[in-house]
């Protein structure tokens, strides 16, 4: 498996990868926004990995998803 994560580490998809040092969880980054080439990556790693996918933004996006939360409850 770490064989794999090197080379997607090297050519892409993944920006990061990771493990927990006191854990058998770990993480990986990438920048891929197409759930096609997204589900590939994923695939290639079972049944070695089971995922949990969570979006990260970045301070822009995080401001623009605050601002129009915001927008959103001052109607109530």
């Amino acid at each position: 498996m770490l064989k794999m994560a090197k080379v997607d580490l090297h050519f892409g998809p993944f920006s990061d990868w990771g493990q927990f040092g006191n854990e058998m969880e770990g993480y990986a980054l990438n920048e891929l926004e197409d759930s096609v080439a997204l589900a590939a990556v994923m695939f290639k790693y079972r049944p070695i990995i089971t995922w949990e996918i969570s979006p990260a933004l970045n301070v822009e996006e995080s401001r623009k998803v605050i601002k129009e939360a915001a927008e959103a409850v001052q109607g109530y």
